[in-house]
């Protein structure tokens, strides 16, 4: 109902500056009986809701919450570059470290080496092996689709500033994380130890390989010395070189002194054929070797004693002499003994020249054998001297060859003691 204002009325005006009173509402009061009794079943369909949704989402975060993880760390560790050094060098720069973690990462967690771990009777026997999602009709565990799984759920990397790349995985089991990793880590191992062993079986059978052929080409050069020493007489080797080297020195000394005697046997038979021609006068010991002779000595002791004779009949028969007519004639002995003596004087002379003559013939003819066998023996000397040389020369060579076999065993040796 409004009020209207009345006519000839003046309106009520508030005063200026004075606020308007404002009533004071009255205490509402609550009954919770009748509160409980007018909600009773909304209460009673909400906690009954509350409850079931309570269970749910109870078995529901058990399970899946909470979700446990586990990781596993490997290192890459630095390897020997030669079987002769005592410590691993370093892997390289901080690039050649990463791209070689993610190479075993890649390895690591290769489609391959995941199944090989999902063969594993551990894993299968996990509680993540059992669920359905992995099980045929007959419950038989299908390695392909867990793998395929598990491809997607794990996790791997590498940690910069180390040599350490990991793997990790999550699961609602706790025991099932260690299970799974390291059954993946051991397939990762197990393949590398694989790949290494069949390296490392490669590389010894290449060694046996150069060992049975080193020992086969050390025997086969032992044998080939042996019977290069035999072929070549070379029985002492020191013993045989100082053998060429004497008879070398012998033949040199030799030639030497066959040329000095050639060089005075063509002197003296240039002599020879000039007395012989009469070029050449007689000389002191052309007349020294003409009164050696025995026939000249033994004329030579003759005509000195007719001498003596004759000038001892002059000295007791020189004063008695005869004139007959217009001649002196001398005593008969005295005439005698110069008579013998004059013969004797003809004789010697005679014999003289004959003596120098065959000398002559005798020197010439010396002059000329000498020459000649000295020729002889100079052309023996020079044929053995180079039949020695080339002896010697065959020597040195066989000599550098031993060497060379020699030197070929050694080095095969040196090279079998390598592949030891």
């Amino acid at each position: 109902m409004s009020r209207a204002a009345l006519p000839g009325a003046t309106p009520i005006t508030k005063p200026a500056g004075a606020a308007m009173a404002r009533p004071k509402p009255s205490a509402i009061s609550l009954d919770p009986i009748r509160l409980l009794r007018q909600n009773l079943w909304g209460i009673v369909i909400t906690l009954v809701l509350g409850a079931i949704l309570g269970v749910i989402l109870h078995f529901t975060f058990l399970y899946t919450y909470p979700i446990w993880s586990g990781t596993t760390f490997l290192e890459i560790r630095s390897q020997l570059e030669d079987a002769k050094d005592l410590n691993s060098k370093d892997l390289g720069t901080e690039e050649a470290v990463i791209r070689m973690a993610q190479t075993e990462v890649a390895r690591l967690t290769s489609r391959e080496n995941i199944k090989m771990g999902l063969a594993n009777t551990d894993v299968q026997n996990t509680d993540w092996g059992k669920s359905s999602a992995f099980r045929d009709e007959k419950n038989i565990f299908n390695i392909d689709e867990a793998a395929t799984e598990l491809e997607k759920d794990l996790r791997s990397g590498h940690r910069r500033g180390t040599q350490i790349f990991f793997l990790s995985w999550k699961s609602h089991v706790p025991d099932d994380v260690p299970v799974v990793l390291n059954a993946i880590a051991k397939s990762y191992e197990k393949t590398m130890k694989a790949r290494e062993d069949s390296r490392f079986a490669t590389i010894i059978d290449v060694y046996d390989k150069n060992q049975k052929v080193l020992d086969q080409q050390i025997q086969s050069k032992k044998k080939e010395i042996q019977d290069f020493v035999r072929s070549n007489s070379m029985t002492s080797l020191n013993e045989s070189s100082s053998e060429n080297s004497r008879a070398l020195e012998k033949l040199r000394d030799g030639i030497a002194i066959t040329t000095s005697d050639l060089s005075v046997a063509k002197s003296r038979l240039a002599q020879a054929e000039a007395k012989k021609d009469g070029s050449e006068g007689v000389s002191e010991e052309d007349n020294r070797e003409v009164d050696a002779d025995p026939v000249m000595q033994n004329l030579n002791r003759d005509g000195e004693d007719l001498k003596r004779r004759y000038d001892s009949a002059q000295k007791q028969f020189g004063s008695s002499k005869e004139k007959i007519g217009d001649k002196i004639v001398i005593h008969p002995e005295v005439l005698q003994f110069k008579a013998a003596w004059e013969s004797i004087e003809l004789q010697i002379k005679t014999t003289r020249e004959k003596i120098l003559e065959r000398n002559r013939l005798s020197d010439w003819r010396n002059a000329i054998n000498r020459k000649n066998s000295l020729e002889t023996l100079l052309e023996k000397q020079q044929e053995d001297f180079k039949v020695n040389s080339k002896s010697s020369e065959d020597f040195t060579m066989a000599m550098a060859e031993l060497g060379t076999l020699r030197e070929q065993l050694s080095q095969a040796e040196e090279q079998r003691k390598s592949v030891s």
